[in-house]
C-alpha cells in the first residue's frame, strides 16, 4: 500500500508541478530545406544509435499528440508497431525478434488509478521491456528511475522530438540500471538462502 500511494502520489505531483519548467518545453528551431540524408544523419544522432535499433510499439488514443512521431520513428528506429493495449503491446513484443520500446500515452485510461494499475500489472508481466509513459497532465520531462515500477521514463505531451528522443535513450539506460540492481540483489538472496530451490529470477518480477 505504501508502494502503491508513493507511486500515485509521484504521479499527481508530476501533473501539478508546472514551475520553471518552461524551457524543457520550449519547441527546438525548425529545420527548414535540409536534404534527406542530412535528416536521417540528424535523427539518427538525435536518437542515438541503440534506440535506432529498436522496434517502438506504441500505445496511444488516436487524440494522442505522441502519434505526430509515428512516422518520424517508424523511418529511423526498427519500425512502429501500433497497439490496441498494454496486453496487445505484451503479446507482440512476444512474437517479435527486435529489441523493443513501450511507449504509452496513458490519459486513455479513466483515471490515475487505472492507469498505474494497468502500467503496474504490465512491468511485472513483461519486466523486460524498458516502458515511456506520457501525459498531457504531466508539467515536465522526467528522465529518472524514481518510478521504475510502472515506467523508464517519462515525457509531458505535446512532446518535441529532441525531448522525445531523450526519453527513449533514457528508458534504455535506466531499465537496464535496475534490471542490473535487481538481478544483484536476487542473487545476493539466493547465496544467503543457500539453496538451489531458490529462482535467482523470482524478486526480479515487481509488485505493487
Amino acid at each position: 500500500m505504501a508502494v502503491w500511494q508513493g507511486l500515485k502520489g509521484w504521479v499527481s505531483a508530476l501533473s501539478g508541478d508546472h514551475a520553471g519548467k518552461a524551457a524543457e518545453t520550449a519547441p527546438p528551431p525548425e529545420t527548414r530545406d535540409a536534404p534527406p540524408s542530412d535528416l536521417r544523419a540528424a535523427a539518427a544522432h538525435l536518437l542515438g544509435a541503440e534506440v535506432c535499433a529498436r522496434k517502438i510499439l506504441m500505445v496511444a488514443d488516436p487524440s494522442c499528440q505522441v502519434l505526430e512521431h509515428a512516422g518520424w520513428l517508424d523511418e529511423h528506429t526498427g519500425g512502429v508497431e501500433m497497439c490496441s493495449g498494454l496486453g496487445d503491446a505484451g503479446q507482440r513484443a512476444g512474437h517479435l525478434v527486435e529489441d523493443k520500446i513501450v511507449l504509452v500515452g496513458i490519459d486513455y485510461f479513466t483515471d490515475l488509478d487505472a492507469a498505474i494499475t494497468a502500467l503496474a500489472q504490465f512491468r511485472q508481466d513483461t519486466p523486460d521491456l524498458p516502458v515511456v509513459m506520457g501525459s498531457v497532465t504531466f508539467s515536465r520531462l522526467d528522465l529518472s528511475c524514481e518510478r521504475a515500477l510502472i515506467a523508464d521514463a517519462s515525457i509531458r505531451l505535446p512532446v518535441t522530438r529532441p525531448q522525445l528522443a531523450m526519453a527513449l535513450g533514457a528508458a534504455l539506460s535506466n531499465h537496464r540500471h535496475m534490471r542490473a540492481q535487481l538481478l544483484d540483489r536476487a542473487d545476493q538472496g539466493s547465496r544467503i538462502a543457500g539453496g538451489p530451490q531458490n529462482d535467482p529470477l523470482a524478486p526480479v518480477r515487481l509488485s505493487t
